[in-house]
């Protein structure tokens, strides 16, 4: 203490032990930092209990903070889980058409794979590149098919009168006139538009003419 510019001496330890002398906030801001302890450690008597209870919340903290970190550890392997089964599935049906050349198990295989993990099926880049798809990637098709789904949206809200149009929303007229045009639009619009309209149809049916095309053109070669 005297090292921190306190002019402490035994007598001054023992008064401050017995409470025989107020102890100035300085003086505990000190303590707290020769002893590694929190200044609320200092500003209260305690008894066992109250060091018990403080040791039982230190140790929920941290197993909650355990907690957390264990859910965020499992929501990715849930991820990373359903990326690969994304994966494994577009590679059988790709396997399944090249031995059986079954274009209408194909297209069913595809549009399932969309309905069930939506983009990532055309995020699948080393799948594309193993059958020779090269420029031609599949994600061009999604770009597409937004903008025409939109267009086709758009179209039904300019046959409406004009009093009808004052009870929808400005943001999605918006938003389908800029995904229209193949503009940037809000993520959640792009997700709402994936899952509310034909999308996994109209994608299936572009990606399956796409992928038959280059396992056929890899047949030839072979």
């Amino acid at each position: 203490m005297a090292e921190r510019g306190f002019s402490w001496r035994q007598s001054t330890v023992a008064k401050s032990e017995a409470a025989d002398r107020p102890v100035l906030f300085a003086e505990v801001a000190a303590l707290a930092q020769l002893y590694r302890r929190p200044i609320e450690y200092f500003l209260y008597p305690g008894t066992e209990l109250d060091s018990l209870l403080d040791q039982a919340m230190a140790e929920l903290r941290s197993l909650a903070g355990a907690l957390e970190g264990a859910q965020q550890h499992v929501e990715m392997l849930k991820s990373d889980m359903r990326l690969h089964e994304c994966n494994a599935g577009l590679i059988h049906s790709l396997v399944r058409y090249r031995n059986t050349s079954d274009g209408g198990l194909l297209l069913s295989d595809l549009q399932f794979l969309l309905l069930e993990y939506g983009r990532m099926v055309l995020e699948m880049d080393d799948v594309y590149e193993s059958i020779g798809l090269g420029e031609e990637h599949p994600a061009i098709i999604d770009h597409e098919v937004l903008a025409e789904l939109a267009k086709a949206e758009e179209a039904k809200y300019q046959k409406l009168s004009e009093e009808d149009l004052k009870w929808e929303s400005p943001e999605l007229l918006n938003n389908l006139s800029a995904m229209a045009q193949k503009g940037d639009v809000d993520d959640a619009f792009v997700h709402f538009m994936r899952k509310s309209t034909p999308w996994p149809d109209f994608v299936g049916l572009r990606l399956a003419d796409l992928v038959m095309g280059a396992i056929d053109r890899q047949r030839e070669e072979d």
